[in-house]
Formats: C-alpha cells, structure tokens, sequence
C-alpha cells in the first residue's frame, strides 16, 4: 500500500539539522534567529556596563509614557465626574410624537394658553430666574408632571443643543386647521367667519374631516377696523416664521394663513423665535391657495401682495410693455386708507423668489419697500429687507 500511495512527510528544518530534543530545537533557534548579530555580540561582552545603562533608559522612559498616559486618563475622570456625564445618547427617552418646547417664555406662554391636546412633563435645570416660581406653578395646577434634572446635557439631546434656559415641555404637536375661505367680516363688530377643516376620530378610530365654520371676533383694542391677517407664502425658515408670529401679535394682526407646501412648520423653533406668541396666535394652513384667494375675495376681503425693487423689476423684464402688475401697485401710505374700508389680507413671500407670480396676479394691490439709499445698498449686496422686518414695517403701516 505504501509503495503504490506514498505519503509524503514534511520534515522541519531543525530535524534536517538534527534537533530532535526540545533542547536542542531552541538551540537550533537561538542560533539561527537570535537578534544580536556577531559584532555586537563581541561589543555587548566588551562593554557590559554601556548595555546596562541602556536597558534602564528604556525601562524609565516606558515607566515615564505610562505614568503620563494614567495622569492623562485620570484627569479625563475627574473631568467628567465634575461636569457629569456625557453619553451621546440622553438617558431621557423623547418621543416622535410629541414636540419639546424650549425657552422660558414658550414654555410659560404654553402653559398659560392650554391650546394643546396635552402637556405630558416638564424638564427643568436649575432652576434660577423669577419665571421659575410662575412656570411651576402652573405646571402643578394643570396637572402637569415637573422632573428636576440633573444634567443639562439630557435637555441639550432633547431640543438638538437650542437654547433653553433650563425649561422643556413635552407637549402635543401643533396641528393648525385647513382653512377653505374666509367669511363677509363686519367693521363695526369686528366679527368675520372662516370655513375651516378640522380632523375628528371617527366610530372606526379613522380620521374624519368636517367642514365647519368658525366666528372669530376681532381684538378690541382696533377700535372697530376690519379685521387684518397675514398670508405666508411658502417661507421656510422658521425663524422668520417665529419672528413674524410675535409681530403680529404685538401689533394686532388677528389672525395668519400658511401655505400648506413649503412653508415651514410650526416647530418648537418656531415658538422660541415667536417667544411664546405662537401659543396665543390664531393660525390656519391653505392647501389650495388660488381656491383660497377667489373664494375669500368674493366676500369684501382685499389681498395686498409684498414684493421688492429687485423682485419688480424682474417682473417688468417679464411682462416688459404689458406688465398686469403695474396698475396694482399701492403706496405705503395708502395701506391704512384700504384696512378703514375693507378687510385685508396682507400677502408675504420668500426673500429669495418672493410671492407666486399667479397669487401676485390674484392680489388686489401690490406694495413694495424702497431702499433710502439704492447705490449703497446696491454696492453691499443689501438689496432688500429680512421678510419679518419688512412685514413689521407693514404691519405698523
């Protein structure tokens, strides 16, 4: 059988040698692959006391790289321990359904309001400010859950590191109600109705849309003016969102109209910028903004649309001789004259391409802000102002 299959045998290279004992194998090695070659090995045995020394450097320079690299890591420990923990993940869970409003103001306007479904808890840090006494209070007396944390790191992971002064509330989404039209409004009551769509839970758990109609009484401190509202085209910051919000607010705007696309939604962003207005202003969404115009203008409601020098000419080159717009254009002082005699929605656009050429062909008037100062503003590429400042100087016309 072996002759017919042989089976070949590796045989090592210290057997070909003649180690066959363990002994002899690690002679076999030490000769063959030992480190030191023959010139230093003669040095080594010339010099014992050089090679002494130099094993000791290396001993206190290992000793010294490890003493540096614990002195290191223990500092990092203490660090940490003084500053608490930093896990990249809080050890509070947050939930996608529900928005985490930060700041002092949106959290004490929220709680003030109560226009949410529900407030589930109250997150506070340290609490130091005057705010602190009343935000609390409020909390226990709508049976809201208060949890003292203890690391500002958790509230920084619950509101994406925004700034919130040691306050976070968890608290229903906003979900504003699409609006179909508005109403005939009354200038001496101050009364105007919207048609309105709002979601309800059906007998199979389904969401059902109804149609309704909603009376909205004008504020009083207008001294019986028609009623003014804003019209937000498609602007996506939501910063500007928050700051038109508290404009309006401030001067008097009864209520707003957001376009349905691309239009930034009503975040917790939005309420800081906002400073809590958002919680008392009365918003509504328009998924059908052209319906929304022909249907509102049908009972006495005027749309005055914003636009700019640069935006105006633009449209000049457009239309050139035949330019719809010309005829619609309004001075700024002529704003108020219009609001004594009819209701006004005032039309505001993004600042990079402004308001839709066909919601601006819709609009009854069309008004614009000059620069005082074309040529330099023109030299430092400030050819227009911020959306919220423009509609703040609007508003106040």
């Amino acid at each position: 059988f072996e002759n017919n299959f042989p089976v070949t045998k590796r045989v090592k290279a210290w057997e070909r040698d003649g180690a066959t004992t363990k002994e002899q194998k690690d002679e076999w090695f030490r000769s063959k692959y030992n480190y030191i070659n023959s010139p230093k090995k003669q040095y080594r045995d010339a010099n014992p006391d050089n090679f002494k020394q130099f094993a000791v450097q290396r001993k206190e320079r290992a000793a010294q790289s490890y003493g540096a690299r614990m002195q290191e890591e223990n500092k990092e420990r203490r660090h940490n321990r003084a500053r608490g923990s930093r896990d990249p993940v809080s050890r509070l869970q947050s939930s996608p359904l529900c928005d985490y409003i930060y700041g002092t103001q949106p959290v004490l306007a929220a709680l003030k309001a109560n226009q949410r479904g529900y407030l589930s808890k109250l997150f506070i840090y340290k609490p130091q400010d005057d705010s602190s006494v009343a935000i609390m209070k409020l909390a226990r007396s709508l049976e809201v859950e208060v949890e003292m944390v203890n690391s500002k790191h958790d509230l920084n992971m619950l509101t994406n590191h925004a700034v919130h002064n040691g306050y976070v509330l968890e608290a229903k989404k906003l979900q504003p109600p699409e609006i179909l039209k508005l109403g005939p409004a009354d200038g001496e009551t101050g009364l105007f109705s919207a048609a309105v769509v709002r979601t309800r839970e059906s007998f199979y758990n389904a969401p059902a849309q109804v149609t309704a109609t909603e009376d909205t009484t004008q504020n009083e401190e207008k001294g019986g003016m028609f009623p003014l509202g804003l019209y937000l085209d498609e602007i996506s910051d939501p910063h500007n969102i928050g700051a038109i919000i508290r404009s309006a607010y401030f001067l008097g705007v009864d209520f707003i109209v957001m376009s349905g696309k691309n239009c930034a939604s009503l975040t917790p962003a939005v309420g800081k910028s906002s400073a809590g207005a958002l919680e008392f202003m009365k918003i509504y969404v328009s998924n059908k903004p052209m319906q929304f115009f022909t249907d509102s203008a049908s009972q006495g409601w005027t749309f005055i649309s914003a636009t700019t020098p640069e935006l105006a000419k633009e449209d000049q080159k457009k239309y050139r001789d035949k330019n719809p717009l010309t005829a619609k254009m309004l001075p700024l002082n002529g704003l108020r004259e219009v609001l004594e005699n009819t209701p006004v929605m005032l039309v505001l656009g993004s600042e990079g391409t402004g308001i839709r050429t066909n919601l601006k062909l819709k609009s009854d008037f069309i008004v614009q802000i000059d620069s005082l100062r074309a040529g330099a503003a023109k030299e430092a590429n400030v050819d227009s102002l911020n959306v919220s400042v423009a509609a703040s100087l609007l508003m106040s016309k």
